[in-house]
């Protein structure tokens, strides 16, 4: 619930086009089958009255993350082998290389959005 005139911030992962070739196949590897995109979240802020502040998208800071994130999963596999076995680790490396090709394709992002309820802000 949030009071008349208060904010909402929030992040998600977004398809830069739904309707892209790659689409399904985000969809299943980031096991979101509803990802949406920047546009639809900021249609469904402005049809319920809210005011956009902010909208950055994030998908460079994302991107470096990730390749930071491989780095490191590279850098323990042998330990992640040893306690997780094989199959574990080729799933998920696997998975997490398909994100960062994802990024580095630019068909995924990471959107920021900062938006004002509609009203007015209580007094203190």
């Amino acid at each position: 619930v949030l009071r008349p005139g208060g904010q909402t911030v929030f992040s998600d992962w977004l398809l830069r086009n739904p309707a892209g070739q790659d689409s399904d196949e985000i969809r299943a590897v980031t096991a979101s089958p509803h990802m949406g995109t920047a546009d639809g979240y900021l249609s469904l802020l402005a049809s319920n009255g809210f005011t956009l502040s902010r909208h950055e998208d994030l998908a460079e800071v994302t991107l470096e993350r990730y390749r930071a994130v491989m780095d490191r999963l590279q850098a323990i596999s042998p330990e992640l082998r040893s306690r997780f076995g094989d199959r574990v680790v080729d799933i998920v490396t696997t998975k997490q290389s398909l994100v960062k090709e994802y990024f580095e394709q630019g068909s995924l992002t990471v959107n920021a959005f900062v938006a004002q309820a509609p009203g007015q802000t209580a007094p203190p």
